[in-house]
């Protein structure tokens, strides 16, 4: 059955191959979303007055309840907020706060959300003054599933050398947080530090740095997460100038308060980006990466898959998911994973084994250990076409998995998308309206909301306004039919 796209003021509907798929979309709350004006949010912050604005960098969190959460980042006239918003099916969504300055040349970045089981909301955040560059971190917390909001000035790291942060809930309201550091200005450090706050947020103890003593290396890229039970882990990479950059683990079992010495988990592979964990169930671990393998330096990177059944103490020895022979000059990366209640691992990636890039997808039906032949899920000729950054998602039932990506093949990008259930795939869909010339569509995320539905977000980028392109987002909610 050959798609079918209608683009209408009601929602649209695709139908696609055995699987059916309903395309509601544009939803109205992204148009919402985009307004400014007058109205004060909650929390006593205000909207900037109404103007042209920059919307880049969603990132959705996904609550314990199930409601979804997306923080994004806007700029007005050189001056830049974080803007964080709630919704429970993708489509209704609820602007809860909008964190940043209104002077030119400060700006706030790179949110991390996480939300408890009791309606808690923390939001980490970069805070960045250009001239001269310096990098803090803040945190603003809410306490009623964001209808009122407590935004701190202080910073929460001593160097102004810190970005990224990741936060995570522990058990009794204890929050950690976690951020690579670079130290005081002209140091060049490069550590990982870890701050606790027993009590949500109100205060913290002093700052530990989890990395090991390297006086020739640098530790970068942290990735937290916690199970909300007072169990933590915290990944990161490890570079030296003598060594292969190493992937290393140190975990939690007391709310935070002790740390396990870094624990080496990416066997022999070396070059190592874009780690990932995904929880499921009491100790079911999947850790994925990309790397290079065992060997000379200059390989080609492949995507790897390591699992644990006790909580991090042990691991099982990598195991290549891409299905490439050894010596193909093929570079497989930037992999999206998921890991169900089930026990069963999906993971997608992009590589070149065609010419150009294609997205696969394999699947593991023991946690990670085994893995099934890829399977390619861009629909045009083989190798034709960029087709790259998938991200991958499951039902909260492990049931259905969604996959999307962004494709060049009808000039600049756009976003496709497909579904797996029932044992199949659907057929390949188009996101959001055909991109008209000197417009993109990249960088495409996705998050469950709730059995069979998915919400898709992804950055339009429009060349036909000068010099400086302007970037918007867009979005879609997928289901299946």
């Amino acid at each position: 059955m050959n798609n079918l796209w209608c683009r209408t003021v009601r929602p649209s509907i695709v139908l696609a191959g055995a699987v059916g798929l309903l395309l509601v979309g544009p939803p109205p709350a992204h148009r919402a979303l985009a307004q400014t004006g007058s109205i004060p949010l909650r929390g006593g912050l205000q909207q900037a007055p109404a103007q042209v604005e920059q919307e880049a960098g969603a990132r959705l969190f996904r609550a314990p309840s199930g409601e979804l959460f997306r923080v994004w980042n806007r700029v007005d006239g050189g001056a830049g907020a974080i803007s964080l918003a709630s919704s429970r099916d993708g489509v209704a969504w609820q602007t809860l706060s909008r964190i940043g300055p209104e002077v030119s040349g400060i700006r706030a970045q790179d949110g991390h959300v996480a939300v408890n089981g009791a309606a808690d909301i923390a939001l980490a955040y970069r805070w960045v003054n250009a001239h001269p560059k310096i990098n803090n971190l803040r945190l603003a917390r809410s306490t009623d599933a964001g209808k009122t909001w407590t935004v701190p000035g202080e910073n929460l790291d001593s160097t102004g050398g810190a970005f990224g942060p990741h936060v995570a809930w522990g058990a009794e309201r204890t929050l950690v947080m976690a951020w690579p550091d670079e130290g005081a200005q002209g140091r060049r450090r490069y550590d990982v530090k870890l701050r606790r706050s027993p009590d949500g947020g109100v205060t913290w103890e002093s700052p530990v740095v989890v990395t090991r003593d390297r006086p020739d290396g640098a530790s970068y890229k942290p990735r937290l997460f916690g199970d909300g039970e007072g169990r933590f882990w915290l990944l990161w990479i490890e570079s030296r100038t003598d060594l292969p950059s190493a992937l290393l683990l140190s975990r939690s079992e007391d709310n935070g308060r002790t740390w396990s010495p870094p624990q080496p988990v990416g066997g022999g592979t070396h070059s190592i980006v874009g780690q990932s964990l995904e929880l499921s169930g009491r100790g079911r671990l999947l850790l994925t990466w990309h790397a290079q393998r065992s060997g000379p330096l200059g390989t080609p990177p492949r995507v790897f898959a390591a699992s644990s059944k006790d909580g991090g103490v042990t691991w099982s020895p990598p195991v290549e998911v891409d299905g490439l022979p050894p010596a193909a000059p093929t570079a497989a990366v930037a992999q999206s994973s998921a890991l169900t209640a089930a026990g069963e691992a999906w993971v997608s990636w992009h590589d070149n084994r065609n010419g150009r890039n294609d997205v696969f997808v394999a699947h593991s039906p023991d946690g990670g250990l085994t893995w099934g032949p890829p399977f390619r899920l861009d629909a045009d000729s083989p190798g034709t076409a960029e087709s790259v950054f998938p991200r991958l998602a499951v039902s909260p039932d492990g049931t259905v998995v969604a996959v999307v990506w962004q494709d060049d093949r009808r000039g600049l990008e756009a976003v496709y998308g497909r579904i797996f259930s029932g044992g199949q795939w659907s057929d390949e869909t188009l996101l959001g309206a055909a991109i008209p010339r000197k417009k993109a569509a990249r960088a495409p995320q996705i998050a469950p909301t709730g059995k069979g539905g998915f919400y898709v977000v992804w950055e339009v980028v429009e060349y036909s306004q000068g010099a400086s392109p302007q970037h918007t987002l867009d979005d879609a909610v997928v289901r299946v039919r």
